[in-house]
């Protein structure tokens, strides 16, 4: 009788032993590691996305489950025209701007970018369509897919709105916020910017196509004047250098299709400088800034 129940034992084991292998095997059929890929494509010589494109990434995160991403790689690309450096510059911009948009999308995930300028071209730069193909970033998303579960990605929703979290240089927006635009600076008594915000006004004007009901006031400042009066504009020959900062920065995002309905800009003058008092020239170029008022979102 012992023996008999030691038997029946045996095979109970063996059961669950059968049991549990199948359990394992089907878990590794119904979740496995998958690459996917998409290429967005810009203007000439630009590094800002039309709308289109921007939908494009959106659409493609939202195709995998957030916590299933391991990582997602970047690849900045141009055609011929322009020089090695510049192309290389640019096709770093263009990493950046992907990078800022999936970053709005997804958390917890490694990003890794890299930028090859005009050296790894897929189509002919001797013809138009062949460079447009050219002017590209490639997404390479490596994620695993769980076969049995809808690949959905949660958008992330601030705590008292149905919206998606939108941010400007790492800030999140809130209504009545005023956030600096980093990077974005002029040429002393001018309302020309220097050479390097390019990037950074292109981003804003990516935040602005990606999000069509956003409103902001652009405020313009200047440094090393009394904080009552305007400084005299070199540009225009008048003393509205505040004013006409602004308004630079207004006439940018309407030239590139943002609806004038949807911004207002002023002059701030001198009266809220980010560093004073202004000793060296590092101290009077972050005074000759811009800031977005959050008006409506």
């Amino acid at each position: 009788m012992l023996h008999k129940k030691k038997i029946i034992n045996y095979r109970s084991i063996n059961r669950i032993l059968f049991l549990l292998i199948f359990m394992f095997s089907s878990f590794t059929f119904f979740s496995q590691e998958k690459k996917d890929s998409i290429f967005v494509h810009f203007d000439y010589n630009k590094s800002s996305l039309e709308s289109s494109e921007i939908q494009k990434i959106n659409r493609f995160v939202e195709t995998f489950i957030q916590d299933s991403i391991l990582n997602i790689f970047i690849e900045g690309h141009c055609d011929n025209s322009g020089t090695d450096e510049h192309n290389h510059k640019l096709s770093a911009f263009r990493t950046n701007t992907v990078s800022d948009i999936l970053l709005q999308r997804i958390n917890k995930t490694n990003l890794i970018s890299n930028s090859f300028g005009e050296t790894k071209p897929i189509a002919s730069n001797e013809t138009e369509q062949g460079k447009v193909q050219n002017r590209r970033v490639l997404i390479v998303c490596n994620h695993i897919e769980k076969l049995a579960e809808p690949a959905i990605v949660t958008p992330i929703v601030s705590a008292d709105t149905s919206k998606k979290e939108v941010k400007i240089n790492g800030e999140k927006i809130e209504i009545g916020k005023n956030i600096v635009i980093k990077d974005l600076n002029f040429i002393g008594g001018r309302h020309t910017l220097v050479q390097t915000s390019e990037y950074a006004l292109e981003k804003l004007l990516s935040v602005m196509k990606d999000n069509p009901t956003l409103e902001i006031e652009i405020q313009g400042h200047i440094c090393c004047s009394p904080p009552d009066e305007d400084g005299w504009d070199s540009d225009s020959q008048d003393n509205n250098l505040s004013v006409n900062r602004a308004k630079a920065i207004y006439d940018y995002l309407v030239d590139h299709g943002i609806d004038s309905n949807r911004m207002s800009y002023k002059g701030m003058i001198a009266r809220f400088p980010l560093v004073k008092p202004e000793l060296t020239e590092s101290d009077r170029n972050k005074n000759r800034r811009v800031e977005v008022k959050i008006l409506k979102y």
